[in-house]
């Protein structure tokens, strides 16, 4: 792809390009990730999202913040968000999909969703 080219590009497509050729900044990821983290962990009253705990509050926490990361484009690979999470690629996806319907069928979490969205 020439350099003009990638330019044009919207900043979804450029980070698609980028991570299928693997050259996705995974330095800026971290950098991203660790404010969202946080706010999560305050909000949700976890210590930590990638504990292996099965309880709701973590297991929304990994869920909100997957979906935001994903919202954003602010990641480079499932594998990569998984890892980061502590979770399996497939549990991400899994994360994705069930926090639309959360959020449009699920009141608490909804508003979990939307207090985390303030506190970015």
């Amino acid at each position: 792809m020439k350099p003009q080219n990638f330019l044009m590009l919207d900043s979804y497509q450029r980070n698609k390009f980028l991570r299928q050729k693997g050259l996705f900044n995974t330095a800026l990821f971290v950098e991203r990730a660790q404010p969202v983290r946080h706010v999560l962990e305050g909000l949700m009253g976890i210590n930590s999202l990638s504990s292996t705990s099965r309880k709701r509050e973590v297991v929304w926490a990994r869920m909100l913040f997957s979906r935001y990361m994903i919202d954003k484009d602010w990641y480079p690979s499932y594998e990569y968000l998984g890892t980061y999470l502590g979770v399996d690629r497939t549990t991400v996806i899994h994360y994705n999909k069930a926090s639309r319907d959360l959020i449009k069928f699920d009141k608490e979490f909804k508003e979990k969703y939307n207090q985390f969205l303030e506190l970015l």
